[in-house]
C-alpha cells in the first residue's frame, strides 16, 4: 500500500506543477509542440506507470520502467514471477487497459489530423494544432464511454461464467485493451478453462473491431431514442 501511496503523492505533485506551468497558456499549439507533448505524456504515463514496482522492490529501476512501458503499450511482456501481490497484479492489469484507451484515443484525433487519415503526409513545422486540444476533450469522453461500457459489459459476462470478481475484473482489462499479461498465480489455462475462454474470444474479437464504427452506432441509438 505504501508504494501506491508514494505513487500517487508524485502524480498529485506532478500534476500540480504542470497545471501551474500551464494555467496561462492560450490552448494554441505548433506542430513541433504538439508532437513534443505527445511523446512527452506518453513518457510520463510510462514513468508512473513503473513506480508501484521499484516503490515494492520487486524490480529495479529500469526493469521497473520496462514494465510500465509494457503495460501502457500493452504488448503483454512482463518481467515479474509469480507470488505477486493482488495490489500490484491489479495495477498491471489497469496500466494496459488505460494504454488500450490512450491509443485509440490518439488513433481517433491526432493521427488523422497531422497525418493525412493515417497517410504520409508531412504537414508544416508552423500548422497549429491547438484545436486537437478541443477536439481530443470531446473524443475522449466519447471514447470514455463506449470503452467503459463495454469494459463492464464483459465483466458481467465474466462473472456469469463462473468466474471471482477479482478475476473477473483482472481479466476483463487484460483482453479488453488485447494486453493479455495476466499475473496472479493461478494459470491462464485454469482461470480460463470453460465458458471463460469464450467470453475471451468473444472480448478480444469485439476489441479488435472498428470502434469508429461503435462510435457511431452509439450515436445512432442516441439520436433514436
Amino acid at each position: 500500500a505504501v508504494a501506491f501511496w508514494k505513487t500517487v503523492a508524485l502524480g498529485i505533485i506532478l500534476g500540480g506543477c504542470l497545471c501551474q506551468l500551464g494555467k496561462n497558456h492560450q490552448g494554441v499549439l505548433g506542430l513541433k509542440e504538439c508532437v513534443f507533448y505527445m511523446l512527452l505524456g506518453w513518457l510520463v504515463l510510462c514513468l508512473m506507470g513503473s513506480l508501484p514496482y521499484y516503490f515494492t522492490d520487486r524490480l529495479d529501476f529500469l526493469d521497473s520502467l520496462f514494465e510500465g512501458v509494457s503495460g501502457i503499450t500493452t504488448n503483454g511482456a512482463t518481467l515479474l514471477a509469480g507470488g505477486v501481490t493482488p495490489a500490484l497484479a491489479l495495477w498491471r492489469s489497469l496500466t494496459q487497459w488505460m494504454g488500450g484507451f490512450n491509443t485509440l484515443l490518439l488513433l481517433f484525433t491526432v493521427l488523422p489530423q497531422v497525418s493525412g487519415e493515417f497517410g504520409l503526409n508531412i504537414l508544416p513545422l508552423d500548422y497549429a494544432c491547438g484545436h486537437l486540444l478541443r477536439r481530443m476533450d470531446r473524443m475522449a469522453i466519447r471514447l470514455a464511454k463506449i470503452y467503459l461500457g463495454m469494459t463492464a459489459v464483459f465483466f458481467v459476462l465474466y462473472r456469469l461464467s463462473g468466474l471471482a470478481a477479482f478475476d473477473a475484473f483482472n481479466w476483463t482489462l487484460a483482453a479488453f485493451s488485447t494486453g493479455g499479461c495476466y499475473l496472479p498465480d493461478k494459470q491462464a489455462a485454469e482461470v480460463l478453462s470453460g465458458l471463460p475462454r469464450y467470453v475471451t474470444v468473444l472480448c478480444m474479437l469485439v476489441t479488435s473491431g472498428n470502434f469508429y464504427l461503435y462510435e457511431i452506432g452509439r450515436a445512432s441509438c442516441r439520436e433514436r431514442v
